[in-house]
């Protein structure tokens, strides 16, 4: 009988554009200041996915999802004080997906002009 490990994936966003390879160190040095050498091992934290220019699919080990959300809300980088924010929290990774696409596409729209649902007229 083989056993598949329990997964949960974290939504993050940046608060500036940045490549996956510089979110993924930021993310992952922050997680190990923020955890210690034990606790990031059990989480076994990878940045997996990027979609458009600042949000990432963050995942780890269940049971230290919490902890791992912790960790990046005191995450930021020294040069240009970016942060990582997290958006969603889930146990499967096409749930990541679908949210991650439908506020891409929110996002456009916005920048576009048109209006949002919470605008009036």
């Amino acid at each position: 009988m083989i056993l598949r490990r329990k997964l949960r994936y974290i939504l993050i966003e940046s608060s500036e554009d940045m490549d996956i390879g510089t979110a993924s160190s930021l993310a992952l040095n922050g997680l190990m200041r923020f955890l210690g050498e034990e606790q990031y091992a059990n989480a076994n934290p990878r940045l997996i996915r990027q979609y458009g220019s600042r949000m990432y699919a963050l995942r780890v080990n269940r049971g230290t999802e919490r902890r791992a959300v912790l960790g990046l809300a005191f995450v930021r980088s020294a040069a240009d004080s970016a942060g990582l924010y997290t958006i969603k929290t889930s146990g499967s990774m096409h749930s990541i997906s679908e949210y991650a696409s439908k506020e891409l596409h929110r996002h456009s729209n916005l920048e576009r002009g048109q209006k949002g649902p919470l605008d009036k007229g």
